[in-house]
């Protein structure tokens, strides 16, 4: 069994070379016992790679302007557990305990952050907030950088976007 690691489409340690499935504007690649599988064949991998355990955690009202609380979603034994984006399910069970679509902020290639989606919430704050830690060389190494755009869940439609 393979594992998905999920990236950030500049990163330039993977180049167009590795087999890799575009997810918004982002890149799965595919490792085997931490070897990354390159020249592979895609369309199979997702069907035989490794179903990841995904952890969701609650941090607490942290982000001042949110009013809400706002969780930590990784991978369990993973060391990039952002790949739990593409675990559709674990942002429905969320969304449905919070009864509201979810905002989610890459905050780095080991985890997501996610908040509630509310009228109140200011997307453009959320995706400065990003740039900003992004764009902060004491904070994040350019190699752990996931992206700079915030995604919304959509309850009722059950998807994944850019905010």
């Amino acid at each position: 069994m393979c594992k998905m690691i999920m990236i950030n489409k500049d990163d330039k340690r993977f180049n167009e070379n590795y087999p890799h499935i575009k997810w918004n504007d982002l890149r799965v690649v595919f490792a085997d016992n931490g070897i990354t599988i390159k020249n592979g064949v895609v369309e199979n991998l997702l069907r035989f790679a490794d179903k990841p355990q995904v952890n969701v955690m609650p941090m607490g009202n942290i982000i001042p302007f949110a009013g809400s609380d706002i969780y930590i979603v990784n991978v369990k034994d993973s060391d990039y557990g952002a790949v739990a984006l593409l675990e559709t399910e674990v942002f429905r069970k969320l969304a449905d305990k919070l009864d509201s679509d979810l905002y989610i902020l890459p905050s780095s290639v080991y985890e997501v952050l996610v908040v509630e989606a509310n009228v109140d919430t200011d997307v453009q704050y959320l995706r400065d907030m990003v740039k900003d830690i992004n764009n902060n060389g004491a904070v994040m190494k350019p190699e752990d950088i996931l992206g700079y755009e915030v995604y919304r869940y959509w309850r009722e439609l059950d998807t994944i976007t850019i905010a």
